[in-house]
């Protein structure tokens, strides 16, 4: 019996899924990378850097909410938590290992502002507009 072929679409719709997953994960470490190169050249105090990172993760959360929610085009409050899944587990594990393996009222605030970024990113996805495509004559 033979193996059914691939088509392109499901090569490129495996692609998506994958950069979906990739891309908040990435985006989130470059983004802590430059914060923490300007919280040691500057003198954020502690609360400061917490509200900053506080930042940086909705931001990340709510641009990967919306990524998913263009691609998926349906469900966007799941499609954007399922598809931040992997930055969530990173970020926990993170905080756990840093913190002497104890979860405190910041790491559920960080959840909690995860979780609802990517909801409404995912929202806000599904209900952008697509370009138009140009017709040709």
């Amino acid at each position: 019996m033979s193996k059914p072929k691939r088509n392109k679409t499901d090569n490129k719709l495996q692609i998506e899924n994958i950069m979906l997953f990739i891309f908040p994960v990435i985006l989130t470490l470059v983004l802590f990378v430059i914060s923490a190169i300007v919280s040691v050249y500057t003198d954020l105090q502690r609360s400061q850097n917490y509200i900053v990172s506080l930042c940086i993760i909705g931001f990340v959360c709510f641009a990967s909410g919306v990524l998913s929610g263009k691609f998926k085009r349906k469900n966007g409050i799941i499609t954007g938590i399922i598809y931040i899944l992997p930055q969530l587990t990173l970020l926990l594990l993170i905080s756990v290992i840093f913190n002497s393996f104890s979860i405190d009222i910041n790491i559920i605030i960080s959840t909690a502002v995860s979780v609802i970024s990517a909801a409404v990113g995912g929202i806000t996805g599904v209900n952008m507009k697509q370009k138009a495509k140009r017709v040709k004559k």
